[in-house]
């Protein structure tokens, strides 16, 4: 404990995150910092323990333990009347090891092409084609008109036009 305060001292989060992963020795410290009620929790664990779900954890336990006790944490009466958090924190615990069994054992369905990442890149690549497409075409347009017009075709055009309206 004494290598851990020491490690740490004040600096215990990276600034402006409120959750941080540190190593000791052949332990992982996983952080989760509260600023409304300058809360700290710790998640610690062997190194060579690979658990996934360690951030589900940790915000389950902060949100659980705010909801909790948040009107003794805003009263100050915390600090001295004390908690028992052990039931809640088994039962978090427990929750949270059976979902991690339960989608372990789970097939894994493939996603979709439509689904994925590489689809959404490609959606917003065509996209972005289709828009310089279109704009290329009005320009085309436009510039078709204009020598149109300079040529004289594009009177000829409407007289023609005028002539099948009157006939009409």
């Amino acid at each position: 404990s004494s290598g851990i305060n020491a490690e740490y001292g004040e600096g215990i989060l990276v600034e402006g995150s409120s959750s941080a992963v540190h190593n000791y020795k052949n332990l992982s410290i996983q952080l989760k910092l509260d600023n409304e009620f300058e809360l700290v929790f710790a998640v610690v664990v062997q190194k060579m323990l690979q658990l996934s779900y360690l951030d589900k954890l940790l915000d389950s336990i902060h949100l659980e333990f705010r909801d909790r006790y948040k009107n003794e944490l805003r009263d100050g009466s915390l600090w001295i009347n004390g908690c028992d958090f052990n039931t809640e924190f088994t039962s978090i615990l427990s929750n949270i090891e059976n979902e991690h069994r339960v989608a372990k054992k789970a097939p894994r369905v493939m996603k979709q092409f439509t689904e994925s990442k590489k689809f959404e890149k490609t959606a917003v690549a065509n996209k972005a084609l289709f828009e310089q497409d279109k704009s290329v075409a009005s320009t085309a347009a436009r510039l078709a008109t204009a020598v149109m017009e300079t040529t004289g075709l594009a009177a000829t055009e409407k007289q023609e036009q005028e002539k099948k309206q009157s006939d009409i």
